[in-house]
C-alpha cells in the first residue's frame, strides 16, 4: 500500500512534502522577518510560525499551504507551540506569553511571565504550559483553561530549552550546565541535574 503523503514544515520559509521514501520541495512560503519556529494545530489544520524580528506570528493553511497572514503579538517572538485548540508564543521582549485563537487567528491573551521568555512545552497529563525564562532564570506554569499564570519556579541560569514527559517538565539550564526537573503535578522542582557544558536542548525519549 502507497504511503499518504506527509508534509513537513521548515521555519526557513520552506514547505516540504514527503512520500516515502522521496523528499521533495513542495513550495516556499514568504513570511515575516526571521522565522525561528513552527507548530501545528490540529484542530484547525493551520501551521503558525513565529517571526522574531517582525514581531508576529504567520499562519499557513496546512491542507493547501495557503498563506493566511500575520498575527501581531509581543517583542520578539521565540517559540511557538500547539496545545488545547490554540496556540501559545513566547515573546522574549514582552515578557509574555501570547495566546492565539486558531478560529480567527487573534490574540486571545498576554500572560506575563518571567524576563526573556524564550521556550514552550506542554505536559500531557495535567494540560499545563510550561514557559522558560531565560533572563528571569525561572519557569513559569500557565492554566491553559484559564490562561493565567500559576506559578513561577526557580531554574538555573540561563533556562533555554524545554521538553515533557507524562508528570515531569525538563529545562535545560545553559549558564549553569544543569537540567532541573519539575514534578508537574505538585509543581516543583525535584531535582537539578548537573550535565556537560552550556545544555542547548533536551529531548525526552517516548520509547524508553
Amino acid at each position: 500500500m502507497k504511503p499518504a503523503p506527509v508534509r513537513l514544515f521548515a521555519a526557513a520559509l520552506l514547505c516540504l512534502c514527503a512520500t516515502a521514501p522521496a523528499l521533495s520541495v513542495e513550495a516556499t512560503l514568504a513570511v515575516g522577518s526571521t522565522p525561528l519556529s513552527l507548530c501545528f494545530e490540529p484542530g484547525a489544520a493551520k501551521i503558525y510560525c513565529a517571526c522574531r524580528t517582525s514581531n508576529d506570528v504567520w499562519v499557513i493553511d496546512g491542507a493547501t499551504n495557503e498563506v493566511l497572514g500575520p498575527v501581531a503579538v509581543g517583542a520578539d517572538p521565540r517559540q511557538v507551540v500547539a496545545a488545547g485548540g490554540r496556540a501559545w508564543c513566547a515573546c522574549f521582549g514582552a515578557d509574555a506569553v501570547a495566546v492565539i485563537d486558531p478560529d480567527g487567528d487573534t490574540v486571545r491573551a498576554l500572560i506575563g511571565t518571567g524576563s526573556g521568555p524564550v521556550a514552550l512545552v506542554a505536559e500531557t497529563v495535567t494540560g499545563k504550559i510550561y514557559c522558560a525564562n531565560r533572563t528571569g532564570n525561572s519557569l513559569s506554569v500557565i492554566d491553559p483553561a484559564a490562561e493565567t499564570l500559576l506559578v513561577k519556579l526557580s531554574a538555573g541560569e540561563w533556562p533555554i530549552a524545554l521538553c515533557a514527559t507524562p508528570g515531569r517538565v525538563y529545562a535545560a539550564n545553559w549558564s549553569s550546565g544543569t537540567v532541573t526537573v519539575v514534578d508537574a503535578l505538585t509543581d516543583s522542582v525535584v531535582a537539578t541535574v548537573p550535565v556537560g557544558l552550556q545544555p542547548c536542548w533536551v529531548y525526552a525519549d517516548s520509547a524508553s
